[in-house]
């Protein structure tokens, strides 16, 4: 029996092929660019929706944390807010930082009846109702906080205009003793 050879009417060149040319690099890196380009923002903004719902949760635990420290305790507690760099603290229970990682959010409102901070009773009742707004990217998100003491979180919006963070504001001292009542219903706690 003779010996058949198979010959390629594709490929002129009897050598095998031994990789990409120029073009066909060139092409794929253009189409791999164009790809991720549109795709970085789709990926940041998700980022950044990701960030602010963190950050909300992280906060609104944390009220309901301060909350139940007054409640056990029967004392008041004080949630003091820093929206110049988007912290709060709280003597003896918790201090946060939103504006590092994992959350790397903004507050550009925090507002409780023309305050920062916030005090909760020992029954656990807020001193105030009032306002904070998180923003993470061009998305917003409010809570909001009434004097019953019910948290209620606004829908996620978007908002393209420039950011401006508020002048710090330095937060008031407070001590968890001492409570004064003050007229309007709210109590400040103020240090011996």
């Amino acid at each position: 029996m003779g010996r058949t050879t198979r010959i390629s009417i594709f490929r002129l060149d009897p050598r095998p092929a031994r990789g990409f040319s120029l073009f066909e690099l060139v092409l794929v890196t253009a189409i791999a660019g164009t790809i991720a380009a549109i795709a970085m923002p789709r990926f940041a903004g998700a980022i950044a929706r990701t960030r602010l719902e963190r950050a909300v949760h992280r906060l609104t635990e944390d009220i309901e944390l301060v909350r139940q420290a007054a409640r056990a305790a029967s004392a008041t507690k004080t949630l003091v807010f820093d929206a110049s760099t988007a912290s709060y603290t709280s003597a003896g229970v918790l201090a946060r930082d939103l504006s590092r990682e994992p959350f790397s959010v903004v507050m550009p409102t925090v507002m409780f009846e023309g305050n920062q901070y916030v005090s909760f009773d020992g029954y656990g009742m807020p001193s105030a109702s009032g306002l904070i707004s998180i923003r993470s990217g061009s998305f917003v998100q409010t809570i909001a906080l009434t004097t019953t003491g019910e948290l209620s979180i606004g829908a996620i919006t978007v908002d393209n205009s420039p950011l401006t963070v508020p002048d710090p504001i330095a937060p008031p001292v407070v001590a968890e003793t001492s409570p004064i009542t003050k007229p309007g219903g709210f109590v400040l706690t103020v240090p011996e």
